[in-house]
């Protein structure tokens, strides 16, 4: 990806945005079944129903999470858009961002879901890891 990588000004940014975000979410939610295969080997000796519940919870929320990442980049554009268009000088000054990320959202509420998603995923592979070696 990194080669077809354009400048941010670029026409075809929105492009390569989108296929990024579509490759990283198609790799990472097809490394999580072939993972519910590597269940079913004879060798890897783990109790096969346990391990596919923890990684179907996995893929749950790691589906959940990304449409809550999505909705709620949605919402705050809308909210610093609905902002900007107003008529009243002192809510036309009020800004969601720094100046420097100027036109993308509070990354706040972002920081708080991430981290939260990165918890969440941290103990699915924990409790595989404990599945693996006290099986």
């Amino acid at each position: 990806m990194a080669f077809f990588r354009c400048d941010h000004d670029s026409a075809h940014r929105p492009i390569f945005n989108w296929l990024h975000w579509g490759v990283a979410f198609v790799v990472q939610f097809i490394s999580g079944f072939n993972i519910s295969f590597g269940f079913h080997l004879n060798k890897v000796n783990m109790p096969v129903n346990d391990a596919l519940f923890v990684m179907y919870m996995y893929t749950g929320t790691f589906v959940s999470m990304y449409i809550v990442f999505e909705i709620t980049k949605c919402v705050m554009k809308r909210n610093a858009a609905r902002l900007s268009n107003e008529t009243d000088e002192f809510a036309a000054n009020i800004s969601l961002t720094d100046e420097e990320e100027a036109g993308t959202p509070n990354f706040t509420c972002f920081k708080i879901i991430f981290g939260v998603h990165i918890v969440a995923m941290l103990s699915y592979g924990t409790t595989l890891i404990v599945y693996l070696l006290d099986g």
